[in-house]
């Protein structure tokens, strides 16, 4: 009688690479804590802030920059031209300077109420403002007539105005580009613009022949214009009174 045979089947190997590769085929699942959550939470929010601070920062300076370019815009548009630089005769000196002005090409409304004119000279140095209102008893304005101004009482000086060629003489703004307006700045009481009751017009005095003096202009926008005044070098044949350019 035969014995069965035994048969053994060898159980399969398999190599490292085999296993590695059955690992990678497994989905890979992750958890987070907490903990991980909340500084993920944290560092979104930071991000939020920083960008919201970044936008208004942003915004802040686009305002800036444009009203610092409206301003600069403004001072240069809105400047004064001199057109006549003459002044008046006294004895054997100049009492009153008389500036004549008119728009900048493309400038707005120039409130002439509103300038301030620093006079500099070896023996002058004085910065004046717009005379008086005689029928306000103040500071004259843009709307107030140039017939009713007159020079202050303050110790300070002050100037005069008058319509030359404008389109509304009963006010001292400059509307128009074709408009033209007097300056007038008493240099002391040898002046006729003075009366009995006015003060000195702050350090200015008469110029004598051969003086110069610089003048500048300055509107309520911060434009300036700067214009250089000789005194003739004899004023022997001019009568008082008479007006000779400077």
């Amino acid at each position: 009688m035969e014995r069965p045979t035994q048969v053994k089947t060898a159980s399969p190997s398999f190599s490292s690479g085999s296993a590695d590769d059955a690992m990678a085929d497994r989905p890979t699942r992750a958890q987070v804590g907490i903990g991980t959550l909340i500084v993920f939470i944290a560092m979104v929010l930071v991000a939020a802030i920083a960008a919201g601070v970044l936008i208004s920062t942003a915004g802040v300076l686009q305002t800036q920059a444009e009203d610092t370019g409206a301003q600069s815009t403004q001072q240069v548009a809105d400047a004064l031209v001199v057109i006549t630089e003459t002044g008046e005769v006294g004895d054997d000196n100049i009492t009153d300077i008389h500036i004549g002005v008119q728009p900048a090409a493309g400038a707005d409304e120039v409130n002439l109420a509103g300038l301030t004119m620093q006079i500099i000279g070896d023996r002058n140095f004085e910065q004046v403002t717009i005379g008086d209102d005689n029928e306000t008893g103040t500071t004259a304005t843009g709307d107030s007539d140039p017939s009713d101004i007159e020079l202050n009482d303050d110790p300070v000086g002050s100037f005069l105005v008058e319509p030359i060629s404008v389109e509304t003489d009963t006010d001292v703004v400059m509307t128009d580009g074709s408009d033209r307006y007097e300056l007038t700045i008493p240099l002391g009481k040898g002046s006729d613009n003075f009366n009995e009751s006015d003060d000195d017009q702050g350090d200015l005095q008469p110029l004598e022949e051969g003086e110069t003096v610089q003048i500048t202009i300055t509107t309520d926008v911060g434009s300036q214009t700067t214009t250089f005044l000789q005194v003739p070098d004899s004023l022997v044949g001019n009568e008082e009174g008479e007006t000779v350019n400077l």
